[in-house]
């Protein structure tokens, strides 16, 4: 059974692409410029983060930034602001977005310099922010996914702007009619291609422990908690994609995805139990947003 992609989003207007944030100066992002000597260009030498909004609520804004810091310390890139200084730009971008929903990509490469893979010890990053709009998906009718091994680097727990290889898997994904691929390593599960994976057994949910192989993701820490504060069996540990078949439920999570169900894993139908977790857990996962402390809210 095929399912066709989901189509990209068309962006009927240059406006639709709306404000951005480069190197201390907001502006549109059809204007911003990046010197072409920039690593991130020439190097893929940069890390990134994609933070969801709601309601022009920025959701889960410490966490995310905590997980780029984490990744500019293990590339050794300067920390171009402290910690507290992000909270007013994301917040100001999400207040003049097009749309009072969407995702706002931040970016820090190592900088400009000469083209040499020793870089100078004094570098000014480049940092970008700019609004995403993000595909509307039918949640309710479900992912089609498949499996593959594993291609990309070592160092996955890093959140590297280096992304070609997960670009491949999910272009293999969508010749194959489905919407997401499943990376396994040595027969064992490690996530999708832009997002964590969770199943569902006998009543327990599984996830897939943190190694450097996968990237810890906000989303999926987030709900491992809320299950467990709950009171729902959940473990992590190692999961086989044997396993990961018999399941009687797979979700994937992620930042803009939320908690979303697969129905087809390498074409073979998910028959979920009478009585599934996936409502439970999404209930969860919206409870959770509306917490106070969840989210930056925009200034007026």
């Amino acid at each position: 059974m095929r399912m066709d992609p989901a189509p990209a989003v068309a962006v009927s207007s240059e406006a639709a692409l709306g404000p951005a944030y480069l190197d201390g100066e907001f502006l549109p992002l059809a204007e911003a410029r990046v010197s072409v000597l920039d690593r991130g260009f020439l190097f893929g030498d940069g890390v990134y983060e994609v933070l969801p909004f709601e309601q022009r609520r920025v959701l889960f804004g410490a966490e995310h930034i905590r997980r780029l810091e984490r990744s500019l310390a293990a590339l050794e890139i300067q920390r171009p602001l402290p910690a507290k200084d992000w909270e007013p730009i994301l917040k100001r971008l999400a207040r003049d977005a097009p749309w009072p929903g969407g995702a706002l990509y931040l970016q820090v490469t190592r900088g400009a310099g000469p083209r040499l893979h020793l870089w100078p010890e004094q570098m000014r990053p480049t940092v970008l922010v700019m609004c995403l709009e993000t595909p509307q998906r039918d949640l309710q009718r479900g992912l089609a996914v498949i499996s593959c091994g594993d291609i990309r680097w070592d160092w996955c727990h890093i959140k590297a702007v280096t992304l070609l290889p997960n670009v491949l898997l999910r272009r293999r994904a969508a010749r194959a009619g489905a919407d997401e691929v499943i990376l396994t390593r040595a027969g064992k599960v490690v996530e999708a291609s832009s997002a964590n994976v969770f199943m569902v057994r006998d009543g327990r949910v599984l996830t897939p422990p943190h190694s450097e192989h996968m990237l810890p993701g906000i989303t999926r820490d987030l709900l491992l908690r809320e299950l467990d504060q709950a009171g729902l069996p959940c473990a992590e540990q190692p999961i086989t994609l044997r396993e990961l078949r018999a399941a009687h439920e797979i979700w994937l999570t992620g930042s803009t995805l939320g908690v979303a169900p697969v129905r087809l894993l390498d074409g073979q139908p998910l028959v979920p139990p009478e009585t599934p977790l996936l409502p439970r857990a999404q209930a969860l996962y919206q409870e959770l947003k509306q917490r106070p402390g969840a989210a930056w809210t925009a200034d007026a």
